[in-house]
């Protein structure tokens, strides 16, 4: 009885932990969120600058992140993973306060806005894998996919309650949105240091030492995850990095919107992301082994990119966007279940970092690329460009990975 009554509190301590695990996810990506409308109209019609300038600070921000991911996986297989994590939402609380400070003595400038989203994104680089990495803990006997699964749905969902808080930049300054970027990143805080079940391990002498030398090109030879890693950065190069610049083009000079059109755009590829989400979560399918699907919505999400290039109606346009959210909600959970269902604790920080890597690599290269075939050649020809090597490059990472498998 006793043992039953010690394996239902652990059940039970899981679950509440994973609610809390849910509740750091909500208010960073509410936050990224706020980051991601605010930045394309901050810079096109605050600053009045263009897509070129519009995509070197998509780049500052992600690049920034992707030179503190190798570190920060180093840093939470060594240490308590709880700790940094909550560390990570306080630093990177005093940031937007720090801005609106900034904002409010002596004005908005394109260099500030740069200076902040470096900083920003070096704090990111280290948030991202501590959370990424604690996942396994605070599922613990619990089923980690669905984990998986609800924090995607819960991802996507904080995302449209946070363009619609950043669409009041139409309206306000930007100093309130900073504010409560600032307040949004303290109760993740918060949040983090409520996750009991995510106690930092006890390693021995041996263990130690591999803990404090951890070897990137050990984890990289782990069966079948540079195929993850080339489709998650194929991912983030063609899905978001068009996502981040061509829509707002899209949006500003071809349908002569301005941020209540983006908003429109955001929440409903937002809206089919969490739909698609909760369904995976429904249906709990096993996106780890079902890759007749994985390629299925690759094709989708390829094919649905090369259409925004087209002339369509803004209702065409936007039921586009619908079912491209949900090609990349199957593609995001289901490389991200992957990668998390490595059977490798002990190096489950420097997996992840090489994860978001990836993802950050290959959406802060799409994004400057994708905008300059825009500008230089047309919308057109950079989303069909995009959707064709994307779907490409995915389905030739996957025949090689059959080919070394069975070879």
């Amino acid at each position: 009885m006793s043992s039953k009554g010690d394996a239902n509190n652990a059940t039970s301590s899981h679950l509440i932990d994973g609610r809390w695990y849910l509740a750091t996810v909500a208010t960073y990506f509410t936050g990224v969120a706020i980051l991601q409308f605010t930045i394309p109209v901050t810079v096109q019609f605050r600053l009045g600058l263009g897509s070129q300038e519009l995509g070197i600070a998509q780049a500052v921000l992600l690049l920034a992140i992707a030179l503190c991911l190798l570190f920060g996986g180093r840093l939470v297989d060594a240490f308590d993973k709880r700790k940094i994590l909550a560390g990570s939402f306080f630093v990177g609380a005093a940031l937007p306060f720090g801005l609106a400070i900034l904002v409010g003595l002596v004005g908005l400038s394109y260099s500030g806005l740069l200076a902040f989203l470096l900083a920003f994104g070096i704090v990111a680089g280290i948030l991202n894998p501590s959370r990424d990495a604690i996942l396994n803990q605070v599922a613990g006997t619990l089923d980690y996919k669905q984990l998986v699964a609800k924090a995607g749905a819960v991802q996507y969902g904080v995302a449209i309650f946070g363009y619609i808080l950043a669409a009041t930049i139409e309206w306000l300054e930007i100093i309130p949105i900073l504010i409560l970027h600032g307040c949004l990143m303290i109760v993740g805080g918060l949040a983090a240091l409520k996750l009991r079940t995510a106690l930092p391990p006890n390693p021995g002498k041996d263990t130690t030492q591999q803990y404090q030398r951890p070897s990137y090109s050990r984890v990289l030879n782990i069966p079948g995850l540079k195929t993850i890693l080339c489709q998650v950065a194929i991912l983030g190069a063609f899905g978001v990095g068009t996502f981040l610049v061509i829509i707002p083009l899209k949006i500003f000079d071809v349908f002569a919107m301005k941020a209540t059109g983006l908003l429109a755009a955001n929440v409903i590829f937002t809206v089919g992301t969490m739909i698609f989400s909760v369904v995976i979560i429904r249906s709990n399918v096993d996106l780890t082994k079902n890759n007749s699907l994985l390629m299925i919505s690759a094709f989708a999400m390829a094919a649905l990119i090369a259409s925004i290039g087209v002339d369509l109606p803004f209702y065409g346009f936007l039921l586009c966007m619908f079912f491209w959210g949900g090609a990349t909600a199957l593609i995001s959970i289901s490389l991200r279940m992957r990668a998390q269902g490595l059977p490798y604790e002990d190096m489950r920080g420097r997996i992840m970092s090489l994860y978001n890597l990836a993802f950050i690599c290959g959406t802060s290269i799409g994004a400057v690329v994708l905008g300059y075939a825009a500008e230089r050649i047309s919308l057109l020809a950079a989303t069909t460009i995009g959707g064709v090597t994307a779907f490409a490059i995915f389905v030739a990472s996957w025949l090689i990975q059959r080919r070394v498998l069975s070879g």
